[in-house]
């Protein structure tokens, strides 16, 4: 050290650390977004990451079909979180490859009207060979007639070989969402590239964005039991650190189709549907012609629900109003193909008792009816049970590693331990006057500390923290008080 001499200043660090915000439902989706709708030269984005703060970000860089709204599945997501709830952010990944999810069509008849145009049964073309009836002569795209790949529509260009309204056969590829399938959407490592795709990406959420994910969803994918069950172990340790909540859907239509309410918990039971991080939902909902799966709103209602809360995530989004006008599910059979369902009370409480999430249309219009996480009833630890306080815990966690992950490596000193116990029990105090919990403490135990671990630079604190149970039932306790009779001799 340098010879000093006189009157000198140094700081110290802070004694009490302020706490790193946490968003308490980021939504990590996995799907299919009609990026074959794109124009060409834009980018196509298939198993990367991407995210989206509002619905014209989503469209510009997805894509959209006004025209089949249910073909890909990130679109009911996008409009039911952005036009209906207003939640952001939503981070994506689109496992649709119009380059590798094609189909090819051979000989297609095609016939040009007085205007010299043409339309393709399907749209996404490419590798197109337009030739006559008599195959004898093949048609040249750009002297001959010009193709719309997006659309599939066919323009004759007027001083080319094709005849005025022509008749002639097509033979091309097209782009075919209907080719994805639960196996995309599990993605893996790609052993060409070796890069994540699919829910594998999950982990790369918060490198890439410095967002920690709340909620997993797979829109209608996740109606496949085998694509739940990796759901709910990636919401489990995301990153190694991090926990999430995974949503899914009951399928009503298909094979494996439940149609009736009694038959839902033995779905649930029969394919492994039970987990502390899992919310399973029952059965679709409709808002004007467009069908959506309950999860889908029930995770737009979720971020509406935290918001209107400061963002902290202390309050169930069950008995919260759905933007819908129906519940139900698809069926050809039924006029205009929906089977409206009209679930009472009784009905919808059967199901929250087996741990499933539906809706109800009750005092106050459609609203979600739930509360219970799928591990219920098996599993009835109020924080592996009550979706609130797993969320709760699932954000309180990621908030506390977040916040003292500066301190790590750092000499485990008194200095270190006191300010970490000052920072949380001050955060812990403020939830707790704002209501947000009934109490909370954290200790630094001897117990919890033995003398092997701490040499070793382990330092464990015991924190204790009560979220408020939802008020699941009210009882009121009538009686004839006979003791007001007396009023009538007065």
């Amino acid at each position: 050290m340098a010879f000093r001499h006189g009157v000198y200043a140094s700081e110290l660090p802070t004694s009490i650390l302020p706490a790193r915000s946490v968003d308490s439902n980021v939504v990590f989706a996995v799907g299919t977004a009609a990026v074959d709708r794109l124009a060409a030269g834009k980018p196509r984005y298939v198993n990367r990451l991407r995210m989206y703060y509002s619905y014209d970000e989503f469209v510009s860089e997805m894509g959209w079909d006004e025209d089949n709204f249910n073909k890909y599945s990130l679109q009911e997501l996008a409009y039911s979180h952005f036009a209906l709830y207003r939640g952001a952010p939503l981070v994506v990944c689109n496992v649709f490859d119009p380059a590798v999810h094609k189909t090819s069509v051979s000989n297609e008849a095609v016939s040009f009207d007085a205007k010299g145009a043409a339309s393709l049964k399907h749209g996404g073309v490419s590798a197109l060979i337009l030739k006559n009836s008599e195959s004898s002569t093949t048609y040249v795209e750009g002297t001959d007639y010009t193709l719309n790949p997006i659309t599939g529509a066919l323009t004759r260009t007027e001083g080319g070989s094709l005849p005025s309204e022509a008749s002639a056969t097509a033979s091309y590829d097209h782009a075919d969402v209907s080719l994805v399938d639960g196996s995309d959407v599990l993605g893996g490592i790609n052993e060409a590239t070796g890069e994540s795709e699919g829910l594998e990406l999950v982990d790369a959420v918060f490198p890439q964005f410095r967002l920690v994910p709340g909620s997993i969803l797979a829109p209608r994918f996740s109606e496949d039991p085998a694509v739940v069950v990796v759901m709910a172990a990636k919401a489990d340790g995301i990153n190694g650190l991090f926990k999430a909540v995974a949503l899914a859907d009951i399928p009503t239509e298909g094979e494996h189709g439940v149609k009736k309410y009694t038959d839902v918990p033995a779905y649930k039971q029969n394919n492994n549907l039970s987990d502390e991080l899992l919310i399973v939902c029952w059965p679709k909902v409709k808002l004007g012609d467009r069908v959506f799966g309950l999860a889908t709103h029930l995770t737009g209602l979720i971020s509406q629900t935290d918001a209107d809360r400061e963002g902290v995530p202390y309050a169930s989004p069950s008995n919260k109003r759905l933007e819908i006008t129906s519940i139900g599910y698809p069926d050809e059979k039924e006029e205009g193909g929906w089977k409206e369902l009209f679930l009472g009370l009784d009905k919808c409480n059967y199901l929250n008792g087996e741990g499933i999430y539906t809706a109800v249309n009750w005092d106050g219009g459609m609203k979600s009816w739930g509360g219970r996480m799928s591990a219920y009833p098996s599993n009835t630890d109020p924080k592996d049970c009550q979706d609130a306080i797993r969320r709760f815990f699932n954000w309180y966690q990621s908030t506390f590693i977040l916040t003292y992950f500066q301190k790590v490596d750092n000499p485990l000193t008194r200095r270190q331990i006191q300010t970490i116990l000052k920072s949380e029990q001050i955060r812990l105090d403020g939830y707790a006057a704002r209501e947000m919990i009934l109490g909370g403490s954290i200790s630094f135990d001897e117990s919890d500390n033995p003398t092997t671990d701490l040499i070793d630079g382990i330092a464990r604190f015991h924190l204790r923290i009560t979220p408020s149970p939802a008020n699941r039932e009210i009882d009121g306790i009538f009686e004839f008080d006979t003791d007001n009779l007396s009023v009538l001799f007065s």
